[in-house]
């Protein structure tokens, strides 16, 4: 399988493409994946050492060569490359996202698996130009999205919902927001949304799929998460291991072995990470410290256990996880 992730590049910590590289490069039946940076930092910019934030020094990417010369003209038309699965991930840019639109409905091969993370922003704070998010929701409109995973905010925005922190968000709330994301965006398959927090009070992913269009199914993340922790790398993680597990998934499907829904696929990325997650607060952090942060995840020291797929180890998931049914 071949892979193209187009996202961030930093280079200290793994984030961004790095993570989402690491997800991806030791996996079986991986033959080749190219990373393509939409903006190079020196860190991410909430990098913390000893309580001070880091100073973030960006170089930012022509997005007419990098979409235009480098993925079209380069990868594209002169290297041919058939890739398994396209990853879109960070690009904070109107223009570049545009002409990524124009590119793909021209250039990519119908079987190429399309993974999508709109990074916009988070808990209501838009990181990006309000542009952006209008040409993500064109971006959407125009091609087919095996797998699109937006954080509760971002589905937001997504749909034009007003964003409301005061509002408590029940599961008919939710029920009737993915209702209308299906309905304005019938191209994409496969719905993950993460970062939910229903009722205010629990931490959950929400996952939707045309295929099975009134089943919403949750996953309950209270034992995932670490209270008073902050990780970063996780998304850009979780967004690499579901590209990888999905377009397997599919290849299978090619030659006709039986193949998992979204949901599995999703329970068993979940699983993975929660591996990562444990291993790296371990081994950097004392545990009996009341607040604490990583500023990335032990992902070299973490790729047996990523790897390691034992079923004995992903039976209990669903009973751990409290799997729930929205809809």
């Amino acid at each position: 399988m071949n892979f193209l992730s187009i996202s961030s590049h930093v280079v200290h910590g793994y984030v961004g493409n790095k993570a989402i590289n690491m997800a991806i490069q030791f996996k079986p039946d991986v033959k080749n994946i190219d990373i393509l940076n939409t903006v190079q930092l020196n860190t991410h910019p909430k990098y913390l050492i000893n309580n001070e934030y880091a100073e973030i020094a960006v170089v930012n990417y022509d997005p007419d060569v990098l979409i235009n010369q480098v993925l079209k003209t380069s990868l594209f038309e002169f290297l041919q490359m058939d890739y398994s699965c396209i990853i879109l991930s960070y690009f904070n840019n109107a223009a570049g996202i545009d002409y990524l639109t124009e590119v793909l409905m021209e250039k990519k091969n119908k079987d190429t698996k399309l993974i999508l993370d709109p990074i916009m922003g988070d808990n209501g704070k838009l990181y990006c130009s309000p542009k952006v998010v209008k040409s993500y929701q064109n971006l959407i409109t125009n091609l087919e999205i095996d797998c699109i995973l937006p954080n509760q905010f971002e589905l937001e925005l997504l749909v034009n919902k007003e964003y409301d922190n005061e509002k408590t968000k029940n599961d008919k709330y939710f029920v009737e927001l993915i209702k209308k994301f299906h309905d304005k965006y019938p191209k994409v398959q496969n719905l993950i949304v993460t970062s939910v927090m229903i009722d205010n009070t629990t931490p959950y992913i929400l996952i939707s799929s045309t295929l099975k269009p009134n089943m919403i199914r949750k996953i309950n993340l209270d034992r995932f998460y670490l209270k008073d922790t902050i990780i970063y790398g996780c998304g850009d993680l979780f967004t690499g291991l579901i590209a990888y597990e999905y377009t397997k998934n599919m290849k299978q499907q090619e030659n006709d072995m039986e193949i998992a829904d979204i949901f599995k696929i999703v329970l068993s990325v979940v699983r993975d990470l929660k591996i990562v997650i444990d291993r790296s607060v371990h081994s950097r952090i004392k545990l009996d410290e009341f607040k604490y942060q990583l500023n990335d995840l032990n992902l070299i020291e973490c790729i047996d256990d990523v790897l390691s797929k034992r079923e004995s180890d992903c039976n209990s998931d669903e009973s751990y996880y409290e799997v729930e049914y929205l809809a």
